[in-house]
Parts: C-alpha cells; structure tokens; sequence
C-alpha cells in the first residue's frame, strides 16, 4: 500500500479526502496534518516512508511551495499531489517546477477524480521504482565490473575510473578486502550443464548483493571459478582493530548464510585495512595465492603441503591403474584404488585447489572410460557427484565409490550389449564376483536356469564353455595386477578369483604361454597380453 500524508489547514476539506480514500485499497493514510511547518517537521522524521503527499498550496506557516522544496532538497522518494483553490497555472507553476506530480480544484474534486489520479500516480511510482532498480543494478554490476578489472590488471578507461572516483562506496573511506572461494565449485561444474556455470555465479553474486544491501557498507564481484573479491568500506570507524573485528564478523556472517539458505561451502582470506581501492590488486594477489593453498585441515601433525612443493594426491601409476580396471570392469580393484585415494587425502594436509583438482581429475577418468565404451553406439552417462561439502572427506569418498559403482554397471551393460538378456545376466555376475568361487551351479541358479540350459546357451552365445570364459576372464585380471602392482604372486592369484595357487600357476601359462615371474619381468610392449 502508498503511505499517504494529508496536509490541508481546511479540517473540512481534510475529513471529506479521508472519506474519499478509506474505499481505495491501495492507499493508506499515514497521518493528517493543518500546516506546512508540521509537515516539514514530520518528513523530517518519516520522510522515507512516506509515498505520496496531498498538499494544500496556502497554509500557516510554511506554504505548500516551501513543503515541496524540503522534499526536492533532500531528495525524499515521494510524489506530491497538490490541491489548488485557484484554476490558474501560473499560480501553481512554481511547485511543479519544484518537483510537483500534478494538481486538482478543490472545488472540482471527488471521488472518482481523486481515485483517477491517484490510480495513475501509482503507476508512475512502479514505474519510478522499476527504472530505479534496473539503475541501480546497472551500477552496480559496473562496480563489480571495474573491481575484477582493477584487480586483474585489466584496462580501465579514463571516463570509468573519474565515475568511481565519486562513488560514495569506493571513495573517502578505509576498506577491507576478503577472497572467497566456493570448496564445491569444481564439482558444481561438473554436475551442472554448461549453460547454468554463469546461473550459479548469478545466484551467489544476489544472495551477497542482498546482504550487503542491509549492511549498506560492502560489494562483491566474481573473479574466476568460484573466487569471489569482497569489498567491504566503513566511513565511520577510524580504529583499524573495530575495522578488521567488524569485517571479519561481516564475512563470518556471510559464509554462514551461503552455507545455511544456498548449502554453499567457502573459504575466505582478508586483506589489511587500506584506504583507496586502486591499491586493492597488489593485496588482493596475496591473498589470492594464499587462498588456493590455503589448507583445510586442522591437524598439524600430518604432512604439510609447502609451496611449491605439493602433495601428489593422484599419481600417474594411480591414474593408469584406475584406469585399466575400469576397462577390465575389475570393480574390486577400482574401489580399493578410490578408497585407498580418499585416505590419503584424509591424512594429509592439502591445499583446497589440490583437493578441487583430484575431484576433477577423478571425474574426468571416468567420463574417459564411458565415452571410450560407447565408440560409435549411443553415448553413455553417469551423472559426476554433486559435492556439496567438499572438507567432509568420508562423504566424499562415499560418494566417488556410489559413482565409480555406477560407472562400472553402465560400462558392464556396454559391453554385454550385443548378447541376448540371458548371457548379459550371466557376464554382468562374472564381472562382479570373479575373485569368487564361483560354479557353473551358482551362475546358473543366478539366471534361474538349469545348468544344462546355462551352458549351452553360454558356448553358443560366446563360443566357449562357461569354466574356460572364467579362467580366460580370471587371467586376464591377474595379468593386469602383475604389470600394475607389486603384489606376491599368491595374492595375485587370490584378487583373481582362483582359489588353488598351483592351479592359477597352470591356467595363467596355458592362456598366455609364459608363467605369471616372465610375464611380469617382460616389457609391456612385447608382451602377449
């Protein structure tokens, strides 16, 4: 509703106003006063709530004209309605000039006239809000814009640096800076389309815009993958402790509020108390650096990651171990290799970019995987984890087992596509209890077929008998481990599902035509496998 003022010395003409407005469902009358220097002193105190003011020209005191130019000098946000005596214009011309919407007769006036013109100075009021919101946000977005460009060394025209220099936030005051940095953002973009990465930043950036907006003291721009720049000003405190306890409550108070109403996780780093922003890059490169080593782990009993010297948290023999099991759909193997990953990271000190990097990396082989596995068929998807803590370590390992689990039934089903529902059963059981004991009982009682029915079907489907297909599948794992680990033969043999070691000693050579010691200490590339 319009917080409306009337001001008429005419106690009649007030009364009969009151009448007309009590019908209008979008008005409400604020207050009624007889004289101008009333008024001025009530806008004094109230002017800011105040929408419109109906205003007689002649009173005691302070005129109407006098009212009208109170409100123009101090810029109040109301829209004044003048009520006239005289049908005369230049009688009236000065407080339109001074700022007035419009003016009615008082002898003319009515309800439907008043409703009329009050209908349309509530357009013009959306109106008015609606350009000084799009106003606002232009200028504000300019801020954010010439923050991350000052900061980034980009070029600043002459004309944009003499406009900010005016500004009330960025000039006369003593400032504090802070980095933020979303934990998640990696894995936000990879669980995200690519046309939705800038509708996450957009959200971030109105959540924090709104919040500043009540504080009336910061901005925030985004820099570069999930690192925003906080710039926070404070024209009323000189002591530098009030400041830097003052800002860190307000960053504090942020990050607890990105974390409660979005479930945004952030780190932050702040800079000291300066006194013009064209001083802000050579801090904020500090603090930046600071930032994306910063570690996350409050031990400081485990290993420290040291600039320039950081910890490896996925190796290359890790990567192509990961690598060959997913392709040999060896789903034991990979979970020991993400498990043992995930461990690592939760006994070492690591830097925040470090973990982003293993999140990414780790994605990135097995969308590799998957899209190897298709070739020319259909694409194949698993949706990445969509991490929203990425400090709770146990959660997140959790989570790349559920996806790595999920990636191998998909690669399993592509690879038994071609085979008819019965056989697809009957590999999909093998891929995933191979280090078994498994019998031609148990996979047939598994398909709900005889064994008689399950192995004709079998050596039709594949050309081989269901007890060869293992052991030729079961050497095939075993020659993969003894190239990627350095594992004693007889744990070999056990990871591979067979149960007699002298046994595994006599398949593995009958398939591949050396013994497990002379495949091992052979070169790759000369091998048989």
């Amino acid at each position: 509703m319009l917080q409306t003022l009337l001001v008429d010395d005419d106690i009649l003409s007030l009364n009969k106003m009151q009448t007309f407005l009590a019908d209008l469902d979008f008005i409400h009358v604020c207050g009624q006063l007889l004289d101008g220097t009333g008024a001025i002193e009530y806008l004094n105190a109230h002017g800011d709530s105040i929408d419109i003011v109906i205003l007689d020209m002649e009173m005691p005191g302070a005129s109407g004209l006098e009212v009208a130019r109170f409100i123009s000098k101090h810029q109040l946000p109301i829209t004044i309605l003048v009520i006239s005596n005289y049908d005369n214009f230049e009688y009236v011309k000065p407080i339109l000039q001074a700022g007035a919407y419009d003016y009615l007769l008082k002898h003319e006036l009515s309800r439907t006239l008043l409703e009329t013109k009050l209908s349309e100075i509530r357009l013009y009021i959306d109106k008015q809000q609606l350009h000084q919101k799009q106003w606002d946000q232009m200028c504000q977005l300019s801020k954010q814009q010439y923050l991350r460009n000052l900061v980034l060394n980009y070029d600043i025209p002459d004309e944009s640096r003499h406009f900010f220099a005016s500004d009330p936030l960025l000039c006369g005051r003593r400032h504090v800076a802070a980095c933020l940095q979303i934990t998640n953002f990696s894995s936000i973009y990879q669980s995200i389309p690519d046309e939705r990465h800038q509708k996450v930043v957009n959200t971030v950036l109105h959540f924090c815009d709104t919040f500043f907006t009540s504080l009336q003291r910061g901005i925030i721009t985004h820099i570069n993958y999930g690192e925003f720049l906080v710039l926070l000003s404070f024209p009323d405190l000189t002591s530098e402790a009030a400041i830097l306890q003052t800002a860190s409550q307000d960053i504090s108070l942020l990050k607890n509020n990105l974390r409660r109403y979005l479930s945004i996780h952030t780190f932050a780093e702040s800079m000291p108390v300066f006194d013009s922003v064209e001083h802000l890059r050579p801090y904020y490169l500090k603090i930046h650096h600071r930032l994306q080593v910063k570690p996350f782990n409050s031990d400081s009993e485990r290993p420290v990651e040291k600039e320039g010297n950081s910890v490896l948290l996925l190796s290359l023999q890790e990567e192509n171990e990961l690598s060959e099991s997913l392709l040999h759909l060896n789903e034991k193997k990979v979970t020991e290799i993400v498990t043992h990953i995930f461990d690592t990271v939760g006994q070492t000190h690591v830097s925040l970019l470090g973990l982003q990097r293993l999140i990414l990396r780790l994605t990135e082989i097995m969308q590799l995987a998957l899209r190897t596995a298709a070739q020319d068929r259909e694409t194949i998807t698993v949706p990445p984890p969509a991490v929203n803590n990425i400090l709770d370590i146990e959660t997140l390992k959790k989570q790349f087992l559920l996806y790595y689990r999920q990636g191998l039934e998909r690669l399993a089903s592509a690879s038994v596509s071609q085979y008819p529902p019965l056989i697809q059963k009957a590999l999909n059981y093998i891929y995933q209890n191979y280090h078994l004991d498994l019998s031609l009982s148990d996979i047939s009682r598994h398909c709900g077929v005889s064994e008689v029915y399950f192995s004709r079907a079998f050596k039709d489907a594949l050309g081989l008998p269901f007890t060869k297909y293992l052991n030729a599948y079961r050497v095939r794992i075993a020659s993969h481990l003894l190239r990627q680990s350095n594992d004693s033969l007889k744990k070999i043999a056990e990871e591979s599902g067979f149960q007699s070691y002298n046994y595994f000693l006599t398949v593995f050579k009958t398939y591949m035509g050396v013994t497990p010691v002379q495949y091992r200490e052979k070169p790759p590339d000369t091998s048989t496998d």
